[in-house]
């Protein structure tokens, strides 16, 4: 069977759809609304196409037919039982108690979702217990009771945990069938229930790991993390529950059979020793102008992140413009961008920027959790005593050249924002990099640089593209990595410490003269700090090579290295220089623009992304325990 995909007719267009992109702030909906109504990118190019502000299901009310909406996942409610106290601590009742309750009648007050585990059906693994939350389902609605009306019941202390008012009533009065609520604070000594819920956005976030264009958070974004960090309330915590969920997280299992069967016994403890019962989700929505001319389309949405995704950024197309067009992005962050290329961003505007000008070894697949090559490709996998090559760049000791694991991959060059190609330096120096400063790092990345073992080159190809009488070049490096780290799991191996650069290793070296003078990893701003161009104009004075990369650059190259820097410095005022589709070219006080990269080298172009757009997926219409 042949299979042919539909994308665009210019896919050799480098970078993606709008040409620029204005990022400014806008001070609440009603303001965003009245843009939304105002947009025109014919002449003078003014409006607003996208809102950077989460709002509640009630300002969907707003009167303009021009505004659509983007929904994501805000927060899971649940309620943890009291299995200390009668008659709680009879599994009986507590099973009967679980069951008894309509989650659909509380979520319909909150414009929600009736859950009944803490694994989202928006989530990947979601597949491996649709049963079991299907037959959970089915038993709420065969509870009697009047069962529960045998307990004799009549006063119930719920506890209640950072939770709106709205929710707290919705789940006092689907409590009150049993007795009277009464809400007591958090932290009291006697109560019955305790209501709580967790932000997705604040979880994800939190976990979300992300240095130099690397991704170290593909668990993050499964639903047995976010189980497995629900569970951990519970009065009844054991460690069982962490055993399971650490034999899925570190693969101690064989095929993905075991996986499931893994993730289907962590469920299960929750629902018979747990005491945690899940209600519902809420979502929050995202304004977007969807007019017939003036509106944007073609969007890859992320259920449970919404926006926040690179591929987002990837499809996103102006209606008025088969490509190029002016993308208006307001927000109503007060906090300015960090700049940082080693962290992620605190809040979503500066994290699109982010995402915008740099491009990630891999990125998030939007719609199960798992990962989509981007710059990166890999091609295999072979784990067991994999011996190292003598050619290789080892990362550790000699005499430990043996790893657990060898990855091929082929790297997508190209040239750097300032017109350095991409060679094997940017990339050995940015492995160097997080050797060295290791210890600034996060423990998810600690992790996995000390299991770096060695880099080998095995060539860097060239093919020519002719396209409307210009020839494009596009090249391609062949890499493999060895790790000493192995898993079930192929592409998590892959996707474990790909090789990858987002900055040039001139850049790394700036940054790694700032941090070996005093300076954190955490305090680099490339564009709004007043003393790296102090020492950038130190290091490009004496055509700077660091003793790492003196076997790779010669004086020569490292001369034309840092003289297009300071070209760049010159024309643009900053030194955020990477590789991405993007590029910063002006931040002021109201407004920051970035432009398209259009270089005919840059190896993706518009409709790279556009099979995320429309997803093929199955819909699960019925489970059968």
């Amino acid at each position: 069977m042949n299979v042919v995909y539909g994308g665009h007719e210019l896919i050799l267009y480098p970078s993606f759809y709008p040409h620029e992109l204005r990022f400014f702030r806008v001070e609440n909906a009603e303001d965003a609304s009245q843009l939304i109504a105002q947009t025109s990118t014919t002449g003078t190019v003014k409006g607003l196409h996208l809102y950077l502000a989460p709002l509640k299901p009630a300002a969907k009310r707003l009167n303009n037919t021009k505004i659509n909406f983007i929904q994501e996942v805000d927060r899971l409610y649940y309620l943890v039982i009291n299995l200390d106290k009668r008659p709680w601590n009879n599994s009986a009742v507590a099973d009967l108690l679980m069951n008894s309750i309509s989650r659909d009648s509380v979520a319909a007050k909150l414009n929600g979702q009736p859950v009944y585990l803490p694994i989202l059906s928006y989530q990947g693994d979601y597949i491996y217990v649709a049963d079991i939350s299907e037959s959970l389902r089915m038993k709420s609605f065969s509870i009697d009771s009047s069962e529960l009306r045998k307990l004799k019941i009549t006063a119930i202390k719920l506890s209640v945990q950072e939770v709106e008012e709205e929710a707290v009533e919705a789940v006092a009065s689907e409590l009150g069938k049993l007795g009277n609520v009464s809400v007591v604070k958090d932290g009291a000594d006697d109560w019955d229930f305790k209501l709580s819920s967790i932000s997705l956005n604040n979880f994800f976030q939190k976990n979300t790991v992300w240095a130099n264009g690397i991704y170290f958070d593909l668990d993050a974004y499964q639903g047995y993390s976010l189980a497995a960090a629900i569970y951990r309330q519970s009065v009844n915590m054991s460690s069982e529950p962490q055993s399971i969920y650490n034999k899925i997280l570190y693969g101690r299992y064989s095929n993905e059979f075991e996986k499931m069967l893994l993730v289907r016994q962590l469920v299960r403890w929750g629902i018979k020793h747990g005491g945690i019962i899940p209600l519902f989700i809420t979502y929050r929505h995202y304004m977007f102008n969807d007019d017939w001319d003036e509106g944007i389309y073609n969007m890859a949405v992320n259920p449970l992140t919404g926006i926040s995704t690179d591929v987002f950024y990837r499809t996103v197309k102006l209606k008025l413009f088969p490509w190029n067009g002016w993308l208006l992005i307001g927000h109503n962050d007060t906090e300015d961008c960090s700049y940082n290329p080693f962290m992620f961003e605190k809040t979503l505007y500066c994290r699109a920027i982010l995402m915008l000008v740099s491009d990630s070894a891999f990125i998030h697949q939007p719609y199960n959790g798992s990962w989509e090559v981007n710059r990166v490709v890999w091609y295999a996998v072979e784990k067991g005593g994999v011996k190292v090559p003598e050619d290789s760049y080892i990362f550790t000791d000699r005499k430990a050249a043996a790893a657990d694991s060898r990855v091929l991959y082929r790297v997508l060059l190209g040239k750097f924002h300032h017109g350095a190609e991409m060679r094997l330096a940017d990339i050995l120096y940015s492995y160097h990099f997080l050797k060295k400063h290791i210890n600034q790092f996060p423990p998810a990345v600690q992790e996995r640089v000390n299991r770096l073992v060695a880099l080998r080159l095995l060539n860097t190809t060239e093919s020519v593209i002719p396209l409307a009488g210009l020839n494009l070049t596009k090249r391609d490096m062949w890499l493999e990595l060895y790790l000493n780290y192995t898993h079930p799991d192929d592409v998590k191996v892959a996707a474990f410490l790909p090789p990858w650069t987002m900055l040039p290793w001139e850049l790394l070296s700036l940054a790694d003269t700032a941090v070996s003078t005093g300076k954190t990893i955490s305090s680099i701003n490339l564009v709004k700090d007043p003393q790296l161009p102090a020492l950038f104009k130190e290091l490009k004075n004496v055509n700077h090579v660091p003793d790492f990369l003196s076997k790779f650059v010669t004086q020569e190259e490292a001369k034309h290295r840092w003289e297009l820097l300071d070209g760049w410095f010159s024309q643009h005022g900053h030194l955020l220089v990477t590789n991405g589709p993007y590029y910063l070219d002006s931040d002021n006080s109201s407004t920051k623009i970035l432009k398209a990269f259009r270089s005919p080298a840059y190896p993706l172009g518009v409709g790279s992304y556009d099979y995320l757009s429309v997803p093929r997926f199955s819909k699960i219409i019925g489970v059968e325990p």
